[in-house]
């Protein structure tokens, strides 16, 4: 792996090796977890939340430790104005 970019901000991991982009982790669970909890105690700790390492990092976590499906939010009620016919003296 090489880091590019002429300065800190701007460096990102590029793999020399095509293969090893696709290629599983055999880990065992207790490995797993390990490197979960590694993951989000760095991910925690840095100062960016949105810079593209932290991103990359999220990525690797969710892809050990997929994030809970979420239930889907329901449609917003739309509320239509009073009927012109029906006021009140």
């Amino acid at each position: 792996m090489e880091l590019l970019g002429p300065n800190r901000a701007s460096r990102q991991l590029r793999c020399s090796r095509p293969d090893v982009r696709g290629m599983p982790l055999d880990l065992s669970d207790e490995e797993k977890r390990a490197l979960a909890d590694l993951l989000r105690r760095t991910i925690e700790a840095d100062h960016y939340p949105q810079s593209p390492r932290v991103r990359v990092l999220q990525a690797i976590l969710d892809t050990i430790e997929p994030p809970p499906v979420r239930e889907p939010v329901p449609p917003p009620k739309v509320y239509a104005p009073p009927r012109a016919g029906r006021q009140r003296r």
